[in-house]
């Protein structure tokens, strides 16, 4: 007596072990990208022969075209109180970012306003010169 059996179906590609290392790619990935904030006003500084680069993301007292400061959330006044608290907290320089269109009055009056503050460095920050 002859018994026929079936042969065993196929079994589809298993999807699990791929859809783990998609996760484990896309945790990978997460974990080792830069997440930056913005400044919190927009503000193109002018042109220098400068060599020393300075990552500028957040801790930068912002004065944009219109003569607007800011920092971090701060503005104006508070903004200045803010950065020289924060610098003097940490013993570095305060970063000041101007756009090359701010009223040069704006910034004098905000550098001698960072100095009553009690910053005692502040340091104008500029972008390199196109050659």
């Amino acid at each position: 007596m002859r018994l026929d059996v079936e042969p065993p179906k196929e079994r589809g590609e298993a999807i699990a072990p791929m859809i783990n290392i998609v996760f484990l790619l896309l945790i990978f990935f997460l974990m080792s990208a830069t997440i930056t904030q913005r400044l919190p006003l927009e503000a193109t500084p002018p042109a220098s022969d400068a060599t020393e680069a300075v990552e500028l993301h957040s801790g930068v007292l912002v004065i944009a075209a219109t003569g607007e400061i800011a920092y971090e959330t701060a503005r104006d006044d508070a903004a200045i109180r803010a950065a020289a608290g924060a610098a003097l907290a940490a013993k570095k320089p305060v970063r000041l970012r101007a756009d090359a269109r701010a009223p040069a009055a704006q910034l004098v009056r905000a550098i001698a306003a960072l100095r009553r503050a009690g910053a005692e460095d502040v340091r104008l920050t500029t972008q390199e010169r196109p050659q």
